[in-house]
């Protein structure tokens, strides 16, 4: 698992936990899935997300001095460490109008075709960490656009005995592409919409249902993603750290690669990590198996149209 140990984020010795939750300044509901940033300066020193309610037990690091909170759709706030209040407001922003995020239709289901990778890989995986977003371009194979119906990826377990009530968190997260690169997140007005709960026992092919979201593929593609929350334990809906190498780490479950001869665009960042805060080209990572002379890294991901 050499890669693995590439993305090991070790939090430095917490000096307090504080328990916050994070609302909207509007109407004072809960933001779910918060993005929190630990800041030490300007640079990234960790990061964790709220739960569904917007709360959080906060285990801030010592040499942070400042605290960032983001969500998409919401105006970003950074406070100092000395400021922080058990209740976060964030500001809603506008909704943007975006040619590819569609209004509910009674429009005909048509036959659903495959667009990606759905194959399981052999021996290339990658471990997930919270704050892990892993994003390949889709384009469509037609003129028209085609509505978006499910999203597929390959798990693998680790092979460690995972406790009773264990579950992992994933979001589905779009990009606009731009030069073959990914742009600007796509905003979802309700994002707890594109967030899914997977047990262990849906190790291998995972099949999400993202129909509910109206997305549709334009002429130049989008790129299509997971974005990995953090796990949570059983009676729990707190986003757990990955602070504790010898018992979690083993327990993240295992992100499949294939490696061919011709693929789009895959690309691969952590949000809470100051050496990886920016896309990176998925040929990129390090793996036990090396790339041969015109092979690229794709993530074992599909998609379904129709």
């Amino acid at each position: 698992m050499k890669n693995l140990l590439l993305f090991i984020l070790f939090l430095p010795t917490a000096i307090f936990a504080q328990n916050i939750q994070i609302l909207s300044k509007e109407d004072s509901t809960e933001v779910p899935y918060a993005n929190i940033v630990y800041f030490a300066n300007d640079s990234i020193v960790g990061g964790i997300y709220t739960d569904e309610d917007g709360k959080i037990a906060l285990k801030i690091p010592l040499q942070c001095n400042k605290i960032e909170f983001s969500a998409m759709g919401y105006d970003t706030v950074r406070i100092n460490k000395s400021n922080l209040k058990p209740i976060i407001y964030l500001e809603e922003l506008p909704m943007p109008l975006h040619e590819i995020v569609l209004t509910p239709s009674k429009t005909k289901k048509r036959k659903t075709t495959k667009l990606g990778y759905p194959i399981k890989g052999n021996y290339n995986y990658y471990s997930v960490w919270n704050g892990l977003e892993v994003v390949t371009l889709f384009k469509p194979t037609i003129q028209d656009q085609r509505k978006l119906s499910a999203f597929l990826f390959y798990l693998r377990d680790t092979g460690f005995k995972t406790p009773d009530g264990y579950s992992s968190v994933f979001k589905i997260v779009f990009y606009e592409n731009v030069a073959n690169k990914p742009y600007k997140k796509i905003s979802v007005k309700d994002e707890k919409r594109q967030v899914f709960t997977i047990t262990p026992n849906q190790h291998g092919k995972v099949k999400l249902n993202i129909d509910h979201l109206n997305m549709a593929l334009p002429k130049e593609g989008l790129f299509i993603g997971i974005e990995y929350i953090g796990f949570t334990e059983a009676n729990s809906k707190d986003v757990k750290e990955n602070a504790k190498f010898e018992e979690d780490v083993f327990r993240q479950p295992l992100l499949s690669f294939l490696k061919l001869k011709k693929a789009e665009k895959s690309y691969v960042r952590i949000k809470f990590s100051e050496p990886h805060k920016n896309w990176s080209d998925a040929n990129n990572i390090d793996f036990f198996s090396p790339l041969k002379e015109n092979e690229h890294y794709v993530p074992a991901f599909a998609i379904e149209v129709y």
